[in-house]
């Protein structure tokens, strides 16, 4: 059963009417919004692109510094992380 709380957010959020409500038995399968992130139109309710932005700051050999570090934490395995340098 849908919590009432989240349905009520939802409700809110999406403009839905209670009579346009279907009420199902189980989880709701909800791969198909991102096809329809995909498709064209709906800019509006999409989050701007992130474009990654080179820093050229960094000493030369940080790469190293911080994949030892990440590394001893515990937070990354040995190949596993690679940082690319512009």
């Amino acid at each position: 059963k849908m919590d009432k709380r989240l349905l009520k957010i939802l409700r809110k959020e999406l403009n839905i009417k209670e009579d346009a409500l279907y009420k199902i038995s189980g989880p709701l399968d909800l791969t198909f919004l991102m096809k329809m992130y995909g498709m064209d139109g709906f800019d509006a309710l999409k989050n701007p692109r992130h474009v990654p932005a080179a820093v050229k700051e960094l000493p030369p050999d940080c790469e190293q510094q911080v994949l030892a570090l990440l590394w001893e934490r515990g937070e990354v395995g040995r190949g596993e992380l690679r940082v690319r340098r512009e």
